[in-house]
């Protein structure tokens, strides 16, 4: 987790001066784990990048998340939600929807209502009922975002690609620019891989009885 959330205390008993605003750290050797490092990355990203205020598909994606402006909402619920789009099999499905329900009760008791959602119905545990109801809620969200989803995935692609080629520039290495029409067919091939990787997660988002807790809770 960043320092940044009131783990500072933390860094000055392992003998750190504090945390560096490019790096992602956990609290533990348990919390050390590829779930929770990408979901953490996934943070480190948004820094590192600038999007803040969000613009185009994420504000799209936001508008749908709480009626709050996407400039103030909680980074928390977008990043969970892309959690939930990432799951490649039952168990990562039912550990995100077990962390997506957890935090979004959370959040909407702690906004009174403006942000998260309410699963409880008024239980004070986290019940099968509650995560088939988050279950369901948190696939028609992907479903009802999913363009802007595979938007931002093939912009990171994109992304890749630019640094790429600025790396080979600035090491004075030859390489030939694609054309604008190579780009945009590179795009769309991107594009239509990402969908195709999608319907496959997709199919593995069914109700479960097998557990009734969805997995760890992760800030």
């Amino acid at each position: 987790m960043e320092a940044r959330r009131g783990y500072d205390k933390l860094f000055q008993e392992a003998g750190m001066e504090g945390s560096d605003p490019d790096m992602v750290y956990t609290v533990s050797p348990r919390e050390a784990n590829l779930k929770i490092l990408a979901h953490e990355f996934g943070h480190r990203g948004d820094i590192m990048q600038g999007l803040f205020p969000p613009t185009g598909p994420r504000e799209a994606i936001l508008t749908t998340l709480s009626s709050v402006p996407p400039s103030k909402q909680y980074g928390e619920t977008f990043n969970l939600l892309f959690d939930a789009w990432r799951a490649r099999t039952p168990e990562q499905w039912e550990n995100a929807v077990g962390t997506w329900g957890y935090t979004q009760n959370r959040f909407f008791q702690e906004t009174g209502g403006e942000q998260g959602r309410d699963y409880s119905a008024g239980s004070s545990g986290w019940t099968q009922e509650m995560v088939n109801r988050a279950s369901a809620d948190l696939a028609q969200l992907l479903d009802l975002n999913r363009e802007n989803l595979l938007i931002l995935e093939a912009d990171a692609m994109d992304q890749q690609h630019r640094r790429r080629l600025a790396t080979f520039e600035e090491r004075g290495l030859p390489y030939t620019p694609e054309t604008p029409e190579k780009m945009a067919e590179f795009r769309a091939r991107n594009l239509e891989n990402l969908s195709n990787q999608a319907d496959s997660r997709a199919a593995l988002r069914r109700p479960s009885t097998r557990r009734a807790y969805g997995g760890g809770i992760h800030g």
